[in-house]
């Protein structure tokens, strides 16, 4: 019966609309309004799932909008300042209110040096005085205030400001006022984002755009930094409107990542017991970006804490052989190569599992650099969840032309298959690119080496105290848990909600007290390649229309669902051979692990080490150059001990 009925709801789900009625935003503009501050209103809409309706402000197009804006999908209302004075005042703020809920915001954005004071005054109901403009942008830091449900991890952070000289809003002294940011030069705090609230209603107030987009996209281009401030006021403004109809992220979720260790205690500077008291002491999780050719050689004891230990300890796979740069160019390694080595990858996992009793995430991390476009279709057409690494650009690609693109870590414009933005954890401005990322719902990816705990096996405890201290809800899980929740979702009304998926596995948790309808949509251009769509292990239905997949999940009340999309693939791992049949693989196996080992605990070998990375040697190279330094060093000591002699045997003569 209760598959019955779970079939019944999914069918009607299917025949309604794949994507649910999303709320608006309507833009008053005038014939004068900036193209960036319109822009960035747009991607702001785009990046949280807002409908923009965008009118002029004639009166025939003022009078249908009036309409628009008392419909409750209306969220809120923008108007540019040079619109401002064709608008009836009176007749919009009666318009923006909700009966017993509260009234839809208002945002005035593009305020310049041009603005009339009375206009300005009597729309902020005297808060506002006139605008000025600074000289130069210099020296400027965007100060981020803590205004509940604004600002939220925002709140007290300092992002760099790279924009022009900025304009500023001079204010009523002793009028009480929302200062959401604030541009600051010296000990001067400068207005350039508002809220005030006359007669209940809240109208927001940002200055003009200062900001410059960068055009040629195949530069390494803006970070999410960059992103995130030219666009600030606008998407504050959205996420605040909108609040759950906005594509938001369900959960926070983070993860640090070391790479190349294999089992054994201790792998270098690298100790899992010490580790694993810091993550329960400071709450956070370590993949080991496990390379397979090391399938065969971990340690009862290590294997034992990760076993006992999976809320804090998890496995990915790195690369295959990881001799150097397997997944290079394919002019240096054909794809008949490459491909088959994500087969074996897999395949050694297996055993490693099978050996060791530990799960393993499939989520692939490249050894060195991410390999080029088409190995992440063979990654898709071999199951694999996502790929993450330090850039989320396949080798040899351009970045993408959409402008949301620097605002998310992950990407499906390869092959819709999910490429993930990882972090170093020595990166500039640490705290601003986790407040924002968290701002933004992003998942923050961490990665380090070994060498990393040389200064100590807490090295890492200042980054996860931040990560927590800024989102207390942040959730430290493996790369397989986060990729199967790389998904947007928006409501639709009490009890549907749409869901934007990056991966083909997705994970719903239902925290509310009664079912919800979740509509699924996933980026699907080859639709063909779909064997089936797997709901809790259950075959449903779902359509494939415009290059996307799309199927309905009803999730009970305080339940949980899980969905995969199952690509077709007829790949027998166990008929593949997962032996070491290359002498030059295992020599340089060896002479990694006594670089990473041994040499590790030496500050020559340090010294070493560090070199190799600058100098983007190869393990073969490096022992090669050890080689010909240790004949060196051989040759030398035996020449003067050689001439010591001789004069000794001189010196007795006479």
């Amino acid at each position: 019966m209760q598959l019955l009925r779970l079939a019944c709801v999914t069918l009607i789900f299917l025949a309604g609309s794949a994507m649910g009625r999303a709320a608006k935003l309507v833009f008053v503009r005038n014939a004068a309004t900036s193209a960036a501050d319109q822009s960035q209103l747009q991607l702001a809409c785009q990046f949280y799932g807002v409908d923009l309706k965008v009118v002029d402000d004639s009166r025939t197009e003022l009078d249908s909008a009036f309409a628009v804006v008392k419909d409750r999908d209306t969220v809120a209302v923008a108007i540019d300042a040079h619109a401002l004075k064709a608008i009836d005042r009176r007749h919009l703020l009666e318009s923006l209110k909700r009966g017993k809920d509260a009234p839809a915001p208002l945002l005035i954005l593009g305020l310049t040096t041009a603005e009339k004071s009375t206009l300005l005054s009597e729309w902020s109901g005297g808060v506002l005085e006139t605008i000025d403009r600074l000289a130069g942008s210099n020296g400027l830091d965007y100060m981020v205030g803590r205004i509940t449900g604004v600002t939220d991890e925002l709140s007290g952070v300092t992002l760099p400001y790279r924009g022009q000289a900025p304009y500023f809003l001079q204010l009523e002294d002793g009028v009480p006022v929302e200062q959401i940011i604030t541009i600051r030069q010296g000990d001067a705090e400068l207005s350039t984002l508002i809220e005030t609230e006359p007669d209940r209603q809240p109208i927001f107030f940002a200055t003009a755009s200062t900001f410059e987009r960068r055009n040629d996209r195949n530069l390494p281009g803006p970070d999410v930094l960059d992103a995130f401030t030219a666009n600030a006021s606008a998407l504050l403004f959205v996420k605040y409107a909108a609040g759950d109809r906005a594509w938001h992220a369900p959960q926070h979720f983070a993860n640090l990542t070391i790479d190349d260790p294999w089992l054994r205690e201790p792998y270098g500077d690298l100790n899992y017991a010490g580790l694993l008291a810091e993550m329960k002491a400071h709450n956070f999780h370590t993949t080991i970006a496990f390379i397979p050719w090391n399938y065969a050689r971990s340690t009862p004891e290590v294997s034992s804490i990760f076993r006992g230990n999976p809320d804090r300890f998890s496995i990915a796979i790195h690369g295959d052989n990881h001799d150097h740069k397997e997944f290079e160019g394919f002019d240096s390694v054909p794809l008949a190569v490459q491909a088959p080595k994500l087969e074996q990858a897999l395949a050694r996992m297996d055993a490693f599992q099978k050996l060791t009793n530990i799960h393993f995430d499939r989520v692939f991390v490249f050894p060195h650099s991410i390999g080029e476009c088409r190995i992440l279709r063979e990654l898709k057409a071999d199951n694999y969840q996502a790929t993450v690494n330090s850039t989320n650009v396949p080798m040899g690609c351009t970045r993408p032309q959409d402008p949301l693109f620097d605002l998310r870590p992950v990407t499906t414009a390869y092959y819709d298959f999910p490429s993930i933005l990882r972090y170093p954890v020595e990166m500039k401005e640490p705290r601003a690119m986790i407040a924002v990322n968290e701002f933004l719902g992003n998942p923050l990816f961490f990665y380090v080496h070994q060498g990393f705990f040389a200064r100590g096996i807490d090295a890492f405890d200042p980054t996860a105290d931040e990560v927590n201290a800024i989102e207390p809800r942040t959730e430290w899980h493996s790369l397989g848990y986060i990729a199967a929740r790389l998904y947007r979702v928006r409501r639709i009304s009490g009890s549907e909600y749409d869901v934007l998926s990056s991966s083909s596995s997705v994970d719903l948790r239902n925290s509310s007290g009664s079912p919800i309808a979740y509509h699924v949509t996933k980026k699907e251009s080859t639709p063909l390649l779909v064997q089936a769509v797997l709901v809790n292990g259950r075959s449903v239905p779902y359509t494939a229309k415009d290059g996307y997949l799309h199927f309905s999940v009803s999730v009970a009340a305080g339940g949980a669902a899980h969905a995969a999309v199952l690509y077709t693939n007829t790949t027998n791992l166990a008929a593949i051979d997962i032996g070491h049949r290359s002498a030059r693989v295992y020599l340089l196996r060896m002479a990694s692990d006594f670089r990473d080992i041994w040499m590790s605990h030496f500050t020559l070998g340090e010294a070493i080490t560090a070199w190799y990375y600058e100098n983007d040697e190869t393990p073969l190279r490096l022992l090669s150059d050890l080689g010909i330094l240790a004949a060196t060093t051989t040759a030398l000591v035996w020449f003067l001990v050689t001439v010591l002699r001789r004069r000794r045997s001189s010196g007795l003569a006479r």
